[in-house]
């Protein structure tokens, strides 16, 4: 067997990253009985998975919903049988709207017809037969004349189409200009089923998994190099520690990784480098803002056109922006109908997640209350902004970034090599990067580290 120094402690598996993927893969790893020691540079576990109280309330700052909630889903049925997979109203839930900057706010069960033709010009971009090399979303949606289904549509019928083409640019945390084309029309197979929301927070289910299967984790321990040679690894730290492992399980953002703070040697095979560098990292952010009492009953926009919705600003659960505007906010959730406290979370179109970056945190939430009240509230005073935070991962040095998406050029055979990861060098890989099925999500980096953990257990036989 391997001998090392016996003032060294050697463990079989190191595993670096204490997010969902880390987490998956030292609860499969200990339940295997495989001795693992998960090392993490923050003080707390869960990486992009971070529920936090604001005004009292648990919020999640980064990921928000189980998606894909179904039996495949280790992630839901782990929610599901702690019973959390529901959030409880107050009330009943609230209305979902459009709102348009200059004629006002629609109801949006009755904007079908939009929604359905956003639906229709996605598909036709999708299925459109793209012959050459790859190109931008934007530019596929142009040459396969996808927009063209809503010719006949006018007034706020055109501005929501528009604004579901642009939820595709929020859900993949890019601008539409900057998406991969192939990457949008790669037909895999994604796991089926609905979003769902965890009672509690996300990231508290998260902590809560850590802490009940009492995984073996150093917080606060920032690795720095990982060398390889024929019998392991040798990890140091940024304090000058080292440790020792049979195998490594890598499950740093793909942001961190392409960071280089982490140095490999030998370095990594030529592909799997040009696979990390293929892909992109998400501008995706949150903004959040607390008043101090409900807003009056009288909103902002006036609007008397069919479809309008008229009823109070704390009826509202939903604000999905429009026009110029959902290019800085796609959209603005109320949480007064499910904590009876006057909180609204923005979340950053990726255009304007970018621009963040030469924005103070006074800037951005001035953006974000002005376009509440211009809604909502024509008494600016009334009521107050009583706290706020602006949550930037792109600007996070253990994220640098949301989630990963294909830019021009990158794709899932990326995801597919980087997945493969090192084994010659006792290297292997987890993460929402590695999921070709559920990239971007959290039980995708949490079953990569599940499915991980038992490709080391091979590598130790």
């Amino acid at each position: 067997g391997t001998r090392y120094p016996s003032d060294v402690k050697a463990f079989d598996v190191i595993v670096i990253g204490c997010g969902p993927a880390g987490i998956g893969a030292a609860v499969e790893l200990k339940q295997a009985g495989v001795e693992t020691l998960v090392l993490e540079a923050r003080d707390r576990v869960g990486g992009r998975a971070y529920t936090e109280k604001f005004a009292g309330v648990p919020i999640d700052l980064g990921a928000q919903w189980i998606q894909q909630s179904c039996k495949q889903n280790t992630m839901y049925q782990i929610a599901k049988s702690y019973k959390v997979t529901r959030l409880e109203y107050k009330r009943s839930p609230g209305a979902e709207v459009y709102a348009d900057s200059k004629t006002g706010m629609y109801l949006a069960k009755r904007m079908g017809r939009a929604e359905k033709a956003t639906k229709r010009a996605l598909d036709k971009a999708e299925e459109f037969d793209l012959e050459g090399p790859d190109i931008s979303f934007e530019e596929l949606l142009v040459r396969s004349k996808a927009r063209d289904v809503a010719k006949n549509l006018t007034g706020i019928s055109k501005l929501v189409f528009e604004a579901g083409l642009q939820f595709e640019a929020d859900s993949e945390g890019a601008p539409l200009t900057d998406l991969s084309a192939l990457w949008r029309q790669y037909e895999y197979d994604p796991l089926p089923g609905p979003d769902n929301e965890v009672a509690g927070g996300y990231g508290a289910l998260i902590k809560r998994i850590a802490t009940e299967n009492k995984i073996n984790v150093r917080l606060g321990t920032k690795v720095v190099s990982v060398e390889t040679n024929k019998d392991g690894a040798t990890i140091t730290t940024s304090t000058g520690q080292t440790l020792q492992a049979r195998c490594v399980i890598v499950t740093l953002p793909l942001g961190v990784l392409q960071s280089g703070s982490v140095e490999f040697s030998p370095g990594l095979p030529k592909d799997l480098v040009s696979s990390i560098s293929n892909l992109r990292m998400g501008n995706y952010n949150k903004v959040l803002l607390y008043f101090d009492g409900p807003f009056p009953g009288k909103l902002g926009v006036k609007n008397t056109k069919k479809d309008a919705f008229t009823g109070n600003a704390n009826d509202i659960e939903w604000i999905y922006f429009t026009g110029k505007d959902q290019f800085k906010f796609t959209m603005a959730r109320g949480y007064d109908r499910l904590t009876g406290e006057n909180i609204w979370m923005f979340y950053t179109h990726p255009q304007y997640g970018k621009q963040m970056m030469n924005l103070t945190d006074e800037l951005v939430v001035a953006d974000a209350e002005n376009l509440l009240r211009l809604f909502l509230n024509r008494r600016r005073t009334s009521p107050k902004l009583k706290a706020y935070q602006v949550i930037r991962w792109n600007e996070d040095p253990f994220a640098q970034g949301s989630w990963t998406h294909a830019p021009v050029g990158g794709g899932f055979a990326d995801i597919e090599r980087i997945a493969e990861g090192a084994p010659e060098q006792h290297l292997l890989f987890a993460g929402e990067h590695t999921s070709i099925r559920s990239v971007g999500t959290v039980h995708g980096a949490y079953m990569s580290g599940s499915t991980v953990a038992k490709a080391a257990q091979k590598l130790l036989a």
